[in-house]
């Protein structure tokens, strides 16, 4: 009984910090501003592939746009976990209104 309160407040506490992180940054201009100019950044690298010929050098790139791309998804992210620690949290707090999983292949 008390690990499932503990895991029902580690699932609160991750809700409110993705809840603060997405308010805050999803208002702040100079953040917005940053995630446009890696758009950009990500777009240059799209359009210039071709003509990239070294191996390191490609590598590099690639490794570079990944960067860019877990900062532009930076919110969707938190919104996904925030998401999915909300759906755990129901089924935890309502077990007679949820059906029943199979835990073993999860």
């Amino acid at each position: 009984m008390e690990n499932l309160e503990n895991l029902k407040n580690d699932l609160r506490a991750k809700i409110s910090k993705c809840n603060r992180i997405i308010l805050g940054l999803q208002s702040y201009d100079a953040f917005l501003e940053m995630i446009s100019d890696f758009k950009d950044q990500m777009k240059r690298l799209d359009d210039s592939w071709q003509w990239i010929t070294e191996e390191k050098v490609l590598k590099e790139a690639q490794i570079t746009k990944m960067a860019f791309l877990s900062v532009v998804n930076v919110l969707d992210n938190y919104r996904h976990d925030m998401d999915e620690a909300e759906k755990q949290l129901i089924e935890l707090e309502n077990p007679d209104k949820i059906t029943a999983k199979d835990f073993d292949n999860a």
